[in-house]
């Protein structure tokens, strides 16, 4: 009998180790069906919450918490674990200005997974680079929940990562006494956050189904600045493998001197003498602060030595050589806050006439005359000139300079999105693709053939993202999606009425006259930005 006892309990370290050993990427075979999937990962062993067909990991930590000594420091990677955690729910939003300080946390460099529960191996991955005016946001907002695009494509992982925002997420230090052992890193932390995460989900995706050599970034807005950064970034090369950029460039970004009258305002409004008490910032005093902070410089930078324009150099030279690029404009861009604020149309023309002066006060002389003469131009025809000059100066143009010079050396998709449903009285503004996209529009007390109506577009827009995101490229069997090339430079177009069309360089004659314009992008970002608090409370802030 003894013997026998021994043969079970043989067998059974036999098998307990056999478990501890598999590969990760069959952790769902070994897992009790009865029971969520665990993700064995290099920092722990996650337990899925299963709602549905949908398995969600919620809040994994991707690298050390940003914290103590580690503030403004260069992320690490989270440390090697065998700890095993129960759903843990939406972790913190990072810090940053009017969000009540409770849901917020420099503790807040963690992802969320979405994958489908059904066990398959090899799943394309797509990392969501949020909207964030670079300063505001979280992972737990409805714009970044993947429930019902995975519901409807299991066969996909989805994953939104969460960064360092605003003075967290780049400052510079360099006239602050004490600071001689800060790095440059702490100009693009942000960036830096983003590698961070993506490094993680090269070392751990097997163990929820996701293939590491098939990665999508997929920015929007201030996100979609991010990706076509990331190339450019050292030691990124094989963390990714296309982009998709909706509504955001490398333009947009400003200058990291500007940082240093942040570090200066930071200082008087906290009364901090030197790098020593900054460090010792509480977490309240830090996010008091932001408002004012944001104020001054809204737009993360890039870094010493590095320029927008620099960017663009990079992508002429091949930095981006064979990442397939999928970009995209909504056409009326600037019409966001409008809607956003239900401002009628003729204290919208003041408001941007207000801020279209002060960008003239900031711009040289001959970048002042261009934009003179597009608002001469367009006036002409039109009433809603400040509208389209900002518009055409921040994303269109841009995005096409953008593809103009990525597309000569990896396959580019350039779109602009003009479908507007009936809960669109402004048209395609900023972000209007997203809610299709992400197939959370709503559809509810439609008559049935508009119901019908979007129901069709949406599936078409959708599948369009995801066959870029397993194949690179976004052709469906009903619509044949062309590149765009220099010399062949064809846009697909989503129309008003949700007919899909194409059209070749639709945007010769604003980027004739707007390319000069490039440098100073951000100063008409910048501006345009500057809203008040309550405007920022409808969009980021769950009421």
């Amino acid at each position: 009998m003894r013997h026998f006892h021994r043969f079970i309990i043989i067998i059974f370290l036999f098998f307990l180790f056999s478990q501890l050993l598999l590969p990760a990427s069959q952790v769902f075979a070994a897992t009790d069906t009865k029971h969520a999937p665990i993700a064995i990962c290099h920092n722990g062993k996650f337990i899925a919450e299963k709602d549905g067909d949908v398995l969600k990991w919620l809040g994994i930590p991707f690298a050390k918490p940003p914290v103590g000594k580690l503030r403004w420091k260069a992320p690490i990677l989270a440390e090697n674990s065998n700890n095993t955690y129960a759903p843990q729910g939406y972790g913190k939003m990072p810090l940053q200005a009017w969000q009540p300080l409770e849901n917020t946390s420099e503790n807040c460099l963690k992802l969320n997974i979405y994958t489908g529960a059904d066990n398959r191996q090899n799943k394309p991955v797509i990392v969501f680079l949020q909207p964030s005016a670079f300063c505001y946001g979280g992972g737990n907002l409805p714009y970044c929940n993947a429930f019902n695009l995975v519901s409807a494509h299991p066969e996909i992982i989805f994953i939104c990562i969460e960064t360092r925002l605003g003075i967290m997420g780049s400052m510079v230090f360099d006239n602050v006494p004490g600071a001689e052992n800060m790095t440059d890193d702490t100009a693009y932390l942000w960036l830096l956050d983003t590698r961070c995460a993506l490094q993680w989900i090269q070392k751990n995706i097997k163990a929820f189904g996701g293939n590491p050599n098939n990665v999508t970034l997929f920015g929007v807005s201030a996100g979609a600045t991010a990706a076509t950064l990331m190339p450019l970034l050292p030691n990124t090369k094989g963390l990714f493998h296309r982009m998709i950029v909706a509504s955001g460039t490398p333009a947009i970004t400003g200058p990291s001197e500007g940082r240093a009258n942040v570090t200066k305002k930071l200082m008087e409004l906290t009364n901090a003498k030197n790098m020593s008490d900054l460090m010792e910032l509480s977490e309240e005093q830090l996010s008091n602060s932001m408002p004012e902070l944001d104020g001054i410089a809204q737009f993360e930078t890039l870094g010493k030595g590095l320029t927008p324009q620099g960017v663009y150099e990079q992508y002429q030279a091949g930095a981006t050589r064979g990442i397939p690029m999928l970009i995209g404009t909504s056409g009326n861009e600037c019409a966001y806050f409008k809607a956003i604020n239900h401002t009628d149309e003729k204290k919208f023309v003041q408001e941007l006439q207000e801020k279209y002066k002060k960008i003239l006060m900031r711009l040289p002389s001959n970048a002042q005359k261009i934009a003179s003469q597009y608002i001469s131009r367009y006036k002409k025809s039109s009433p809603f000139a400040y509208e389209a000059l900002l518009t055409d100066t921040i994303f269109t143009v841009p995005a096409c300079l953008l593809a103009n010079v990525h597309s000569s050396h990896a396959p580019t998709y350039v779109y602009r999105f003009d479908f507007s449903s009936k809960h669109g009285a402004s048209g395609a503004q900023h972000l209007a693709e997203l809610p299709f996209v992400m197939n959370f529009i709503r559809r509810k007390n439609l008559p049935q053939n508009e119901k019908e109506r979007i129901e069709q577009f949406t599936s078409t827009i959708i599948e369009m993202w995801i066959n870029f995101a397993k194949t690179g490229i976004p052709s469906t069997d009903i619509y044949k999606w062309p590149q765009y090339t220099a010399s062949n430079s064809n846009v697909l177009v989503f129309e008003k009425d949700g007919t899909i069309a194409v059209e070749k360089d639709p945007y010769a004659k604003e980027c004739k006259l707007l390319a000069p314009l490039l440098p100073y992008t951000y100063i008409f970002a910048e501006e345009y930005f500057r809203f008040p608090e309550e405007t920022y409370r409808k969009i980021f802030i769950r009421q």
